[in-house]
């Protein structure tokens, strides 16, 4: 029988819409910390004869579940709800996103992570206004130019995405489950057929953001506090 246990976000402070999420817990604890990357930002990408650059790439996830051995669930806490993963042409390296306590000491095997890409509901403690529509609110969130003309592309797409973590072991106590999410842009704006696919056209929504489900990579590690 599966057991769930709730995975324990104590929040400090949400200071923007992609500060990082933080607990007050002492270090000296088992953690998990979850980093934000994305290729080929604020460069000039040519398909055929058009060029898109992207200067600000942004998305939104419920919430996410970690799977352990024994049929543990740890989940993230719904007092939170929504994660911010941002990333800008001014950012030089992958950015720490979230980075919590496990809250549980017993916990030491790791075989899976789920995440629920979600549009940001009404009230959710989110400041960027981005996210939020007269009607529909937003998942994603996309600026930059195509051939030097400015866009910006939002999306209210749903997805669940699950990741095998091919069994990350934390053996001491102040170890961190690390993952690193990744995505390169020269992926998203492409069809099967290696065809350019338009932002600016209404379209090509539903096939950008399949692109997007399909090329989200996250790599899992482990890390010792020293």
């Amino acid at each position: 029988m599966k057991r769930s246990v709730l995975l324990i976000l104590t929040i400090v402070t949400i200071l923007t819409a992609s500060s990082c999420i933080s607990s007050s817990v002492e270090s000296e604890e088992k953690r998990v910390s979850i980093f934000f990357s994305v290729a080929n930002i604020g460069e000039d990408i040519q398909i055929d004869e058009d060029v898109i650059n992207i200067e600000e790439f942004k998305f939104s996830l419920d919430r996410f579940n970690l799977y352990a051995e024994n049929d543990v669930v740890l989940q993230s806490s719904g007092d939170v709800g929504a994660f911010l993963f941002a990333y800008t042409d001014e950012i030089t390296s992958q950015r720490l996103i979230l980075d919590v306590g496990l809250g549980f000491s017993d916990v030491e095997i790791f075989t899976g992570y789920e995440i629920f890409f979600e549009p940001v509901e009404n009230g959710a403690n989110i400041l960027d206004a981005d996210f939020f529509g007269s009607g529909d609110n937003y998942s994603q969130v996309i600026r930059g130019t195509v051939n030097e003309v400015d866009f910006e592309f939002k999306a209210s797409f749903t997805f669940e995405k699950f990741y095998d973590i091919n069994e990350v072991q934390l053996t001491d106590r102040e170890e961190t489950l690390v993952i690193s999410k990744f995505i390169d842009l020269e992926d998203v704006f492409v069809d099967t057929s290696g065809n350019f696919l338009d932002p600016t056209v209404q379209e090509n929504e539903v096939l950008i953001m399949q692109n997007i489900e399909q090329n989200l990579i996250a790599n899992f590690g482990s890390e010792s506090v020293f």
